[in-house]
């Protein structure tokens, strides 16, 4: 976090975080109103949010991370965040991001966290709830289907197939009792999945 005041000092900073010829590199980013008051994380899980924590910065600090020394509170999830998941959710499971983390602040999207999402435990223990069941659910039903269906078309694309009562539709959701499994349409070449 860079301070106005620190302007002057900004070269002498980038130069020491840098360096010369190490192939280093600094990801600056705007100040965002409100950051100071922490941030929200919203775990996503197949394009939908599954839960949510606010963590708030500790005294003196203006990094919200819980190992950064911030907490954790429990958070329900405004309107402006409900209709970011909602826009930002079929993006993420075009690109094949099933579980990942998003960082908000004031209603902006700051980050999203891929490799190691985080959260679930606190989240769980904030809102006594389990949120490693209808991760490992989606797991299951997607290992599952594919040990049923291995692809069999290489090469084939379609827009919708209809296979016995199932339905594959060009939106990249494939309908399923109890809710809709989505896959990337454009990273699927033909998706089957039976319903009971």
């Amino acid at each position: 976090v860079l301070e106005r005041s620190a302007k002057v000092s900004l070269r002498s900073l980038l130069d020491f975080y840098i360096g010369e010829g190490q192939g280093n590199y600094v990801i600056l980013q705007e100040y965002v109103e409100g950051a100071e008051d922490g941030d929200v994380r919203i775990l996503m899980l197949n394009g939908e949010p599954i839960g949510a924590m606010r963590r708030v910065p500790a005294a003196g600090d203006a990094r919200s991370n819980i190992h950064a020394g911030g907490t954790e509170i429990k958070h329900n999830l405004t309107r402006q965040e409900k209709a970011l998941c909602k826009a930002i959710g079929p993006k993420l499971v075009r690109d094949g991001l099933y579980l990942a983390g998003l960082d908000v602040i004031n209603g902006k999207l700051i980050e999203v966290n891929v490799l190691s999402p985080g959260g679930i435990t606190r989240i769980n223990k904030l809102n006594r709830s389990r949120l490693q069941r209808p991760i490992i659910d989606f797991v299951e039903t997607v290992v599952h289907h594919q040990e049923r269906f291995p692809p069999a078309f290489d090469g084939l694309e379609s827009e919708t197939v209809f296979f016995g009562d199932s339905r594959f539709t060009g939106n990249g959701k494939i309908e399923v009792e109890g809710g809709a499994l989505v896959f990337p349409a454009d990273h699927v070449d033909v998706a089957v999945v039976v319903l009971h």
